[in-house]
């Protein structure tokens, strides 16, 4: 058995090294001195927050992570997501600077699944069944379990992970309780642009009590509201691939050097107001045999995003005069072009809850809940883009700069950048609103024999759910864009029509940009209907042809058995799903010049029976083993199985295909996990570490598809060869998902000497390795290097291998280092996660596909008690500017684009009693 004073010794040699052998040994020595007496500790602070960490994943069946309430507090985390990414194993997927999704295991959050107090929330994402953590409140939760594997009474959807929110309850107390919390902020990067930052700030509380004879009567409110206002820069050389390799045409060798399409620079302006609170009323009778709430749950977020781009585009290859694979020169033909983007986004999810826990008799309970819930997505968005004819006026030469791989362009007349008449033609205006509602109702009974923690013995526990969900997409817009030859001058010089603002440099040029009025934008397309051009057709695609509805209804029923011993638990079981989808849409028809509209309804179904078992077993006190297999699914996106198709065929005949489908199967995957657990026996400590491996069948892409040379009637009795090209979703290769998870936690080193003993550590990695394949059709006569083929019809079916499934590190890591002394509490902490892949551009071509560079962030807080009830804290979010860097290539890592948003910092005051 590993003895704590091994520990010690362990972390007195590195420390003695650093600081000094005899200092660290005289106080071992001292510390080994039988001592008389106990001093009583107050645990407070970090310390108290690992503590209770180590017991939730103690306590846990599953193999689980945990975050306490104070642990999410501890950090300048904007929301649940960012705190989650400090769990182990878990990465983040980020929305200008702020993480929204969650990724547990390199596995997106469409593999996941999300539960607040045991029932589910629906999505206000427009496409996936994904939750969006960045708009639920991190005040509002008491603790977040991440669990890694499944027993048959957990839900059948969740391949990557679980992810459990907990809520507040009024009997975690016994007396009153009440918490305020504010805090003030300031963006490195405010005052960019040409509108003014307001105020940032954070406000949450929480109230709770008990009452009645007995205090058998609890209420829990807490409730949250903050703003957050940045800039966000990002400059990218974006485009359908953002780079052309040309030869330089002064020597006749072929050297393919990779010139930028696109210098364009984009700068963002976010402003978010989130509110969110939760009200709940529980009761309790006098043998605590009974227990029953009621929940009402809001949150809601309003961004309003102004989006602005300057750009220059090289039109002309023959102009290019590529030097070297980092500088070259065009000479002309290079297009400007300005844009503004105004999107107002609102998101709101209301629901309640019912619930009750019935102790029938001392072997025996009954539970159940029921839950409604509606969630809400609106995005008015507003587009006015404006260009100019290709020139040379605006002539320059380029050189790749590094860290950032980032082309950096010099004119040769550095005013015509800044020159709105180069931008003299009106492209298009656009009006947009998008509406997405999801309504979920859920309900569930479960039955339990001998499960108590403690109970000894054979257990069972059946149950029955019953989710019935409904999604609807309502998209109405209005696109305003002429007919090339009719694109009249538009004068962005006019008095009114830019903006009086501070000069913002390009990071592609150094050169100062202009900002086109919003107002002023849409008043010239409501007064000049001759200049603007209503494009009808466009306007009816936007409208119709994105618009669905899905109504998903599934049941679910298990049963499973457990054996409890002095040492071990073992469990097994099966969960049977069966899953309807009706889907409704609309298939478009435009062959021909013909364009039309049909209805379409398809109901598809589908059943599994999931097996699931695991193990624990202590071979101390202090080593736990755990060992699980579980079967789950992964039902696709809603965007993905919307029945709507388009069907384009022009004068010959050639055919585009493109929509969703219906007809996918979810993916289903057989997870296996094995972890040790060390849990510190003198000291709150934890070593724990896991492998897991995931078979994941049916994996779901977007498949490129070309039929070449196909024979299709020509309408007149005769035929014709045209291509035939298909663009949906569908089921195609298998993947595979390994990975290996370690963390530790100390929360303090009470057996260093002096100041060295107020420190701990909270640190855990992760390393993951995956297969997967992506396939494609190729046509021509010989098949595409670097692929899998096999011959077909007109071309070869072909398969590559990726580098890894889309968004997943290959790598993630967390390490906090803490300091507690007296009143005075401190954190320092690191994030890191590795390169990802982002998307992939070109079936056949994986020069272009897109990933994520590593991206490591530093924040820190520090917090001192006025008093027991009164602390002061200060924080500093991404100190070390850390951003999201997208590249084109796994080896050459061109810049494809980046957003900044640089660091902020805060300081607030929290009262609690």
């Amino acid at each position: 058995m590993i003895k704590v004073y091994r520990l010690k010794y362990i972390v007195c040699g590195i420390v003695g090294a650093v600081f000094g052998f005899d200092a660290v040994m005289a106080q071992e020595v001292n510390n080994s001195a039988p001592k008389d007496t106990v001093e009583e500790v107050t645990v407070m602070g970090t310390r108290l927050t690992n503590k209770r960490v180590i017991e939730a994943k103690r306590d846990n069946i599953q193999i689980s992570d945990s975050l306490a309430a104070d642990d999410i507090a501890g950090l300048p985390d904007f929301n649940l997501a960012e705190a989650l990414a400090r769990v182990p194993g878990v990465s983040t997927v980020l929305d200008n600077g702020e993480d929204r999704f969650v990724v547990l295991r390199g596995l997106n959050a469409d593999y996941n699944f999300s539960t607040i107090d045991g029932l589910v929330l629906p999505s206000t994402d427009e496409a996936t069944r994904a939750m969006l953590f960045d708009i639920v409140p991190s005040s509002v939760v008491k603790q977040v379990d991440v669990l890694k594997s499944f027993s048959a009474d957990l839900d059948g959807q969740a391949i990557g992970g679980r992810i459990d929110l907990k809520t507040r309850s009024a009997f975690d107390r016994e007396s009153l309780y009440f918490t305020a919390n504010g805090a003030w902020g300031r963006w490195q990067q405010d005052d960019l642009g040409p509108e003014k930052n307001d105020v940032n700030y954070r406000f949450n509380g929480v109230f709770s009590t008990t009452f009645g004879q007995r205090d058998q009567f609890g209420v829990v409110a807490s409730a949250s509201v903050d703003q957050r206002d940045n800039y966000t820069i990002a400059p990218t050389h974006s485009g359908a691939r953002g780079y052309r390799f040309l030869d330089n045409p002064a020597t006749t060798e072929t050297e393919a050097f990779p010139v930028p399409e696109f210098f364009t620079n984009f700068l963002f302006r976010n402003l978010r107001e989130r509110t969110g609170g939760v009200l709940k009323f529980e009761y309790r009778n006098e043998n605590n045999d009974l227990y029953a709430y009621s929940s009402l749950i809001h949150f809601e977020r309003d961004d309003v995003e102004r989006r602005d781009q300057h750009r220059l585009r090289l039109r002309s290859a023959n102009s290019i005069i590529p030097a070297s694979a980092s500088n070259g020169r065009a000479n002309g033909g290079i297009e400007p072009a300005a844009e503004v983007f105004d999107t107002v986004f609102k998101d709101a999810t209301t629901g309640y809850q019912f619930g009750l826990d019935y102790k029938v008799n001392q072997d025996h309970r009954l539970e159940a809940k029921f839950g409604r819930a509606g969630a809400k997505f609106d995005r008015d968005a507003f587009r006015s883009l404006f260009f100019g004819s290709p020139t040379a006026a605006l002539s320059l030469s380029y050189e790749r700069q590094s860290p950032r791989n980032l082309f950096r362009a010099k004119l040769d007349n550095p005013a015509e950048f800044s020159n709105p008449n180069l931008v003299n033609q009106h492209f298009e205006t656009l009006f947009e609103n998008n509406l997405n509602e999801e309504t979920l109702n859920e309900g569930r009974i479960d039955y339990s024999f001998n499960l108590d923690q403690g109970a000894l013995g054979l257990g069972a526990k059946a149950g029955l759910k019953i989710r019935q969900t409904e999604r609807v997409r309502d998209v109405n817009a209005r696109r305003f864009r002429p007919e090339r030859a009719n694109r009249a001058a538009f004068p962005l010089s006019t008095p009114g029509i830019l903006l009086d603002s501070p000069a913002f440099n390009s990071p592609l040029t150094g050169l100062p940009v202009f900002f086109i009025n919003i107002d002023a934008a849409k008043r010239f397309a409501a007064n000049n209907p001759d200049i603007v051009a209503f494009n009808k057709a466009a306007s009816n695609e936007l409208s119709a042809q994105d618009d669905y509805s899905i109504e998903e209804d599934i049941l679910a029923t298990y049963a499973m058995g457990v054996l409890n011993g002095e040492r071990y638990r073992i469990s097994a079981g099966l969960r049977f799903e069966h899953t309807d989808i009706d889907t409704s849409g609309n298939r478009r028809n435009l062959i021909r010049g013909e364009d039309s509209f049909i209805p379409v309804n398809i109901g598809t179904n589908y059943s599994h029976i999931l097996p699931r078992a695991d193990l624990t077993y202590d071979f101390t006190d202090q080593l736990r083993l755990r060992a699980a297999y579980s079967k789950s699914v992964g039902r696709p996106d809603y965007i993905d199985l919307r029945p709507n198709v388009s069907i384009r065929t022009d004068s010959r005949f050639n055919t585009v295909i493109s929509g969703g489908n219906p007809f996918l199967k979810p993916r289903v995957a057989n997870n296996f996990d094995l972890s040790l657990e060390y849990y510190f026996e003198e000291i709150d400590g934890l070593f724990s570490v896991g492998i897991f491996h995931k078979d994941i069948k049916d994996e779901i892409f977007i498949r490129s598809n070309t039929q070449v040379g196909v024979q299709v009637s020509d309408g007149a009795g005769g035929a014709v060869t045209a291509n035939i090209t298909r663009r949906q979703p569908e089921n195609a290769e298998d993947a595979k998902v390994s990975g290996i998870e370690a963390g530790l936690i100390i929360s303090s080193f009470d057996f260093l000497p002096n100041f060295l003993s107020n420190f701990g550590i909270a640190a855990n990695i992760a390393y993951l390795d995956s297969e997967a394949s992506f396939g494609f059709f190729q046509s021509g006569a010989s098949a595409p290097d670097g692929a899998t083929c096999k011959e077909a019809v007109g071309g070869f079916n072909c398969a590559r291998k990726l580098p890894g499934l889309f968004q997943q590190p290959d790598k993630m890591a967390n390490i906090a280092l803490t300091y507690n002394q007296g009143n005075f509490d401190a954190r320092l902490a690191y994030n890191y996660r590795g390169k990802r892949l982002r998307n992939i551009q070109d079936d056949d071509d994986a020069a272009f596909d897109r990933f994520f560079r590593s991206q490591g962030r530093l924040d820190a807080q520090v917090r001192y008690w006025l008093t027991d009830q009164v602390r002061l804290f200060a924080e500093a979010k991404n100190i070390n500017g850390s951003f999201a860097q997208e590249v084109v290539g796994n080896a050459s890592e061109l810049n494809h684009t980046y957003r900044d948003v640089g660091p902020s910092y805060w300081l607030g005051v929290s009262f609690q009693f």
